[in-house]
């Protein structure tokens, strides 16, 4: 593809995304034609200027051929469907008109194989993924995985927003102190950060688990201390694509192999570990149990634009249900909440603490029943003193006043 496009200049208008998605279906549709795009687009032109009779136009043999070339690659019907519509619009975009297409055939079209229970990734499978990766991808991976963003809203986090929306917890004022505080595992806490989903534009807010808080500050230390950090306000410096392309390479290391013709490890499929896991699989206490509708709140997904107009979300109360069943998430530790001083309160989860309160509880019961032991001596000794027909006149007595 030419580096200075004459045709592409309307790209200058979008998103670094959506151009991506234009080069992505040219670089096909050039290979496929074996001509630039901008030859392509001036064939066209000149067709449509001498008025060329339908039945033979080159136009029509380019892109129907290229849609037949890309079913037999074994692209998915949306995949194709986007590249058409990428190459239509290039077309549209410089005055050419696009005669009728023979549709596409959906049986000659693969459909993405459905996604079970037994495709999510495991809590184990990301353990065993996360050691192959960079300090910065790990905490990438833990933020999709336990807090549910997509791998695009990651790209929007800010140190800023991370220093300050747990300062409440760090109480530092000092960037690498409080980053400090926040990387140690003895100092778990939940962040609830307000995000805007870039599907659909609607704010929500994220709930990240203390294990991915952690590895984000971790991460962060990690980088400043590079002779190469540029002091980035951006929270997690590992770009998109360049995390996807870590997932392939960590995904054949493990030989995880693919789901739906894709890699196991990916973005998606860790947004789909939270979706999934964060319900715990058998439920011991109601307690732990997490909706669908609060599942789909808590990654962007939970209202629509007229509920989202009245009812409001309270971060706090987000945060109380996530805490609720952030074991469900968390790969190394256990953790125990509770309810203080207007917040939620996460700590680590302590065998030696638990113990102790079952001993106590042992012994509650003990005393009980060693009190109930003592009083039945007594009540035998009263019988044996009084006689049994005294004893049982004294009963009646005593249940008739009662």
């Amino acid at each position: 593809m030419s580096k200075k496009s004459n045709v592409l200049k309307f790209l200058n208008n979008l998103s670094k995304n959506t151009c991506q998605s234009y080069y992505q279906a040219i670089k096909k549709y050039e290979e496929f034609n074996k001509a630039t795009i901008d030859e392509l687009v001036c064939e066209a032109l000149e067709e449509q200027t001498k008025q060329i009779p339908q039945h033979m136009l080159k136009i029509i043999d380019r892109i129907e051929g290229f849609q037949d070339y890309l079913i037999r690659e074994g692209l998915v019907y949306g995949t194709i469907n986007l590249h058409l519509a990428r190459i239509k619009t290039i077309y549209k975009r410089n005055r050419v008109f696009i005669p009728y297409l023979e549709p596409m055939n959906p049986k000659q079209i693969k459909r993405r194989e459905y996604i079970e229970y037994k495709d999510i990734l495991t809590k184990e499978e990301i353990k065993i993924a996360l050691p192959y990766m960079r300090l910065p991808s790990q905490a990438r991976a833990l933020v999709i995985a336990q807090g549910g963003l997509s791998n695009e809203e990651c790209e929007h986090l800010s140190l800023q927003q991370f220093i300050t929306e747990t300062e409440k917890y760090h109480q530092c004022d000092n960037i690498i102190d409080a980053l400090k505080w926040l990387a140690d595992e003895n100092h778990p806490i939940i962040w609830e950060t307000r995000l805007i989903r870039w599907k659909t534009k609607k704010p929500y807010y994220a709930i990240i688990g203390a294990e991915a808080v952690n590895k984000i500050a971790e991460a962060k230390l990690y980088e400043m201390g590079l002779p190469s950090y540029d002091g980035s306000d951006k929270l997690l410096n590992t770009h998109k694509l360049s995390f996807q392309r870590v997932c392939a390479s960590v995904n054949k290391k493990c030989g995880f192999g693919l789901v739906s013709e894709e890699s196991k490890f990916r973005s998606h499929n860790l947004r789909r570990f939270h979706a999934t896991m964060i319900r715990g699989g058998v439920l011991t206490y109601e307690e732990s149990s997490i909706t669908n509708s609060q599942i789909d709140e808590m990654q962007g997904r939970g209202k629509t634009a007229t509920q989202d107009t009245y009812i409001k979300t309270n971060p706090l109360e987000q945060k109380l249900i996530y805490a609720k069943v952030m074991n469900n998430l968390s790969l190394y530790h256990q953790y125990d909440y509770e309810i203080a001083d207007g917040d939620v309160i996460v700590r680590l989860h302590n065998d030696a603490d638990e113990n102790k309160k079952l001993k106590l509880e042992v012994k509650k019961l003990s005393d009980k029943l060693q009190e109930k032991e003592r009083a039945s001596e007594k009540v035998d000794a009263l019988r044996k003193e009084l006689g049994d027909d005294v004893f049982k006149e004294m009963i009646n007595e005593i249940l008739s006043i009662s």
